[in-house]
């Protein structure tokens, strides 16, 4: 059974006036926002129980490459994601290929792996096919990718794989680019490639499930929002924005800069909290409409759970210190 997913429409959060708080105001501030968000999705946060069969295969699958396997905590978070935030998947396999594209994923945005990777050539390797001769974790993404069509529709792996090869572009983007930001459009963009976000967006539909898209197809391109030369999709805006969202509390208390809601601030001339707030508004929308657009039956229930399992995704993440926020067992 899905976790049940109802929505409210309270009047919006007030928005203070943060030009004088304190960095204690700021962070209480921010601990009842992000409180609000997710009374106002109505979701109750379950008891995480460990999957030992999925994390089993997953290290099956890891010790038959040639090289290392990622790393432990970078495995950990992606087991967590398959478990949780996609629960309501039937096939095992499926959440497998889950972990180890986001295990992978993960490894590749460390900094310090990229750097030691081709990963400049990696567009050109993909293209030629050369990334076959690749035995590193590069070689292992790709393989990743290519096996996506035995566990999801046709469409949504194409949408999966090009947001998959885009993501290592990303990565490089986000790592050589230090220009002031100036231009909305460009977070967008930059946003959209760092987050894979079109295949978290798709993985909430498996083939065992929904092997006819159009019970969930017209939630994935949403013409109505173009803003740059792509189509922004409703799925994909929800992840990016709920893990904007949920990581606000804690770039707060370790004083990061240069996330997304801080750059949308900046170019939009509000605060943090303001920006938070818009970030908000937007994800009650598309949370909203996709429930309008997929009516009743499985694939809404489909979506629910996935909106919920992302959020307690977070929650039971201590990378994210949700627990001062939101009450939450967390089974070992």
């Amino acid at each position: 059974m899905p976790t049940a997913v109802t929505y409210t429409s309270p009047a919006s959060t007030t928005r203070p006036n943060t030009a004088a708080q304190s960095q204690a105001s700021l962070t209480e501030i921010s601990k009842t926002v992000i409180s609000n968000f997710v009374q106002r999705l109505n979701i109750t946060v379950p008891r995480f129980e460990r999957d030992l069969k999925l994390e089993q295969r997953v290290d099956e699958v890891m010790s038959s490459w040639a090289c290392p396997p990622c790393p432990r905590p970078y495995v950990s978070a992606a087991i967590d994601i398959a478990v949780i935030a996609y629960s309501y998947l039937t096939s095992l396999e499926a959440k497998v290929e889950i972990a180890i594209f986001t295990a992978i994923a993960i490894t590749i945005d460390d900094p310090k792996i990229l750097d030691n990777l081709s990963s400049e050539e990696f567009c050109y390797n993909v293209a030629t096919g050369r990334i076959h001769a690749d035995d590193g974790y590069l070689g292992e993404y790709v393989r990743s990718l290519a096996r996506m069509w035995k566990h999801f529709p046709r469409m949504s792996s194409g949408y999966i794989f090009t947001s998959g090869i885009g993501f290592v572009d990303g990565c490089i983007l986000e790592n050589t680019s230090n220009e002031p930001i100036v231009s909305s459009q460009f977070i967008e963009y930059r946003r959209f490639k760092t987050g894979i976000s079109d295949a978290f967006g798709c993985f909430p539909w498996e083939l065992a499930q929904f092997p006819d898209e159009n019970q969930f197809i017209q939630i994935i391109p949403d013409s109505g929002m173009l803003t740059v030369s792509f189509f922004r999709r409703d799925a994909a805006m929800y992840t990016n924005y709920a893990n904007d969202i949920m990581s606000f509390y804690k770039e707060v208390l370790e004083g990061e800069t240069g996330n997304y809601v801080q750059d949308r601030a900046l170019v939009s001339g509000k605060t943090s909290l303001e920006a938070l707030n818009d970030v908000i508004e937007d994800t009650i929308v598309i949370v909203e409409r996709v429930g309008r657009i997929l009516g009743e039956g499985k694939a809404r229930d489909a979506w629910e759970s996935y909106v919920a399992g992302y959020i307690s995704y977070h929650v039971n993440n201590p990378r994210y210190r949700l627990a001062d926020i939101i009450e939450t067992t967390r089974g070992e």
